[in-house]
């Protein structure tokens, strides 16, 4: 009789600290960053990007529209995105090395190249300047140079895959979620598209800063 007495304080005391446990794991979650809805007129100018079916599209920031302009195979692979005066132009890897270029407004192929692997590389380089992410604790942040531009409290398995910034200083970035958004410096992302590729598959449209 006096064993089962002991045992009911030792039953208690275990649920209470697996409760504590439970509820210290759940406080300590942190969630995906949360983006805020696209509103017309708030940027202007046109980012081009390349979703998971492997189409090129051109999202007009201004009335928060995205057009497809042109789509490749799914057997290939689209990479390099970048926007000069000459239109959209990126790389295909297939069985082949593809140099290509599109109008951006028709989708219209301007000219097809095949060059080799190792010279894939001659795609010119977007009118913008990249970016790159790290961690600082459960923030991962996105540095232009020196300077910190964008910070987000994160868990572990989030991770920002690319960033651009254009001329006159506005960001563009693709995350681990798939996620295509903007932003300007240390303002909470807003969130043009969703199933995106990561990275090199994000260009802006040439602008004067």
């Amino acid at each position: 009789m006096s064993a089962n007495r002991r045992l009911v304080p030792v039953v208690i005391a275990s649920v209470a600290v697996v409760a504590v446990v439970v509820t210290v794991l759940v406080i300590a979650v942190i969630p995906f960053p949360e983006f805020l809805q696209p509103v017309a007129g708030q940027f202007d100018g046109r980012l081009a990007f390349v979703n998971e079916d492997n189409c090129i599209n051109v999202a007009d920031l201004a009335s928060t529209s995205i057009e497809e302009v042109f789509c490749e195979t799914d057997a290939s692979f689209v990479e390099q995105l970048s926007w000069t005066d000459e239109g959209i132009g990126f790389v295909v890897y297939t069985n082949t090395t593809i140099l290509r270029f599109i109008d951006p407004d028709t989708g219209a192929v301007l000219s097809t190249e095949t060059v080799d692997a190792g010279d894939a590389r001659r795609v010119p380089e977007p009118l913008a300047s990249d970016v790159y992410s790290d961690r600082i604790g459960d923030d991962v942040v996105l540095r232009d140079g020196a300077d910190i531009v964008l910070r987000l409290t994160a868990p572990d398995r989030y991770w920002v895959e690319h960033g651009i910034r254009r001329a006159d200083g506005l960001y563009a970035i693709t995350d681990s979620q798939g996620r295509l958004a903007v932003f300007r410096v240390n303002t909470t992302p807003v969130l043009i598209a969703e199933g995106v590729r990561g990275w090199g598959a994000v260009a802006w449209e040439p602008v004067s800063g």
